[in-house]
């Protein structure tokens, strides 16, 4: 990371600032396909949770957010994420 800072200085490009959590809402929408919402809910009616609930779970088993991870990792992790989820692996 270093080196992409100075690279970026030494030619006049700008810097973002880290973003921090308070800019975010904590909802995000994804489009799913019908046959994935639906063995979500299946899953979710027998958990006996909202399919919300059970998202949040599903989403938690996989990933913990950490203030440490570079955003690399995240963007990472969170391809894995999908795959798994989508795949119900």
């Amino acid at each position: 990371m270093e080196g992409w800072i100075e690279t970026k200085l030494e030619n006049g490009f700008k810097i973002p600032l880290p973003v921090g959590y308070e800019n975010f809402s904590g909802k995000f929408i994804v489009r799913i396909p019908k046959s994935l919402h639906y063995k979500l809910t299946i899953e979710a009616e027998k958990e006996g949770v909202s399919l919300n609930q059970y998202a949040l779970y599903k989403l938690s088993c996989f990933w913990e957010v950490s203030p440490e991870n570079s955003f690399n990792l995240y963007l990472f992790l969170f391809l894995i994420l999908l795959k798994r989820i989508f795949c119900l692996i």
